[in-house]
């Protein structure tokens, strides 16, 4: 028998699992050209076409130093 969770609004979720992946599946707005892509979660903020371009795959052009 399947786990049944039922949240405060009256909802009631018969694969937990499942409705948590499909929450994290949205559109998101492209942190590079600020278009919505289909984002399969919350660490997905690159666009597929900005994540082809030379920009975002080549190292970059400055060095950072940090100082503690």
């Amino acid at each position: 028998m399947a786990k049944i969770q039922q949240l405060d609004l009256g909802l009631i979720i018969m694969d937990p699992l499942e409705f948590q992946q499909q929450q994290q599946r949205k559109g998101r707005k492209c942190l590079s050209c600020s278009r919505t892509f289909q984002s399969s979660g919350p660490g997905n903020r690159i666009c597929v076409p900005c994540k082809g371009l030379e920009a975002w795959s080549s190292p970059a052009d400055y060095s950072i130093h940090a100082a503690f």
